[in-house]
């Protein structure tokens, strides 16, 4: 008979406690506004599709580095294992942008600080924020390395012309970001129109 109070005490604190428990929706809004709240960011949306944030126009590469950084803490803290990707954006003139994509299991891996790396030096480069860029769009994107489709990390490079084919060295500069940011040098880059 005590064995059965027991165990009956047991279950119902388990079903107290669950009954405690957030809901996935109060989660995913509790991680929207802790989002929301990093300086320089100035929207964030956390949804089953996926976290999109997105961060003030002209934002330095010190400012973008640390954007990320906070983002991923945030989201590794609150391990959102439903949500698929992580996308941050940011902006230049004429609404150029350049945006990091992470898998949810690609953002906790220790290829992240110079993916970052990456992505925030885009904020300083003329060739998305100058007047005559080549380019109009850089999408970094990284697969999650946990998959059976990708059991290891993919980055591929999405660059996006500004109004014809860039040039040799224009190809190059871009190129030789990712490799001084740590990357390898045989990074897959797509070559892709603006449309």
């Amino acid at each position: 008979m005590r064995r059965l109070a027991t165990m009956l005490l047991a279950a119902l604190s388990l079903a107290a406690l669950a009954g405690c428990a957030p809901s996935l929706e109060e989660r995913r809004e509790s991680l929207q506004e802790s989002i929301a709240t990093v300086d320089g960011v100035t929207y964030a949306d956390v949804a089953g599709s996926g976290i999109r944030v997105s961060a003030e126009e002209g934002v330095s590469a010190e400012g973008a580095t640390e954007i990320l950084d906070e983002v991923r803490s945030l989201v590794i803290e609150d391990d959102p294992e439903d949500v698929p990707t992580v996308d941050v954006w940011f902006t230049g003139p004429e609404d150029r942008a350049w945006i990091g994509s992470w898998a949810f299991g690609a953002i906790a891996q220790e290829g992240f600080d110079q993916q970052a790396q990456f992505v925030a030096s885009l904020s300083e480069w003329a060739g998305i924020n100058a007047a005559d860029a080549p380019f109009s769009k850089i999408r970094l994107e990284v697969s999650d390395p946990t998959t059976d489709r990708f059991p290891d990390q993919f980055v591929s490079i999405q660059a996006y012309e500004m109004s014809g084919p860039p040039s040799e060295q224009d190809r190059a500069e871009l190129l030789d970001l990712w490799v001084k940011s740590g990357g390898e040098p045989d990074v897959y880059i797509h070559w892709r129109n603006r449309s």
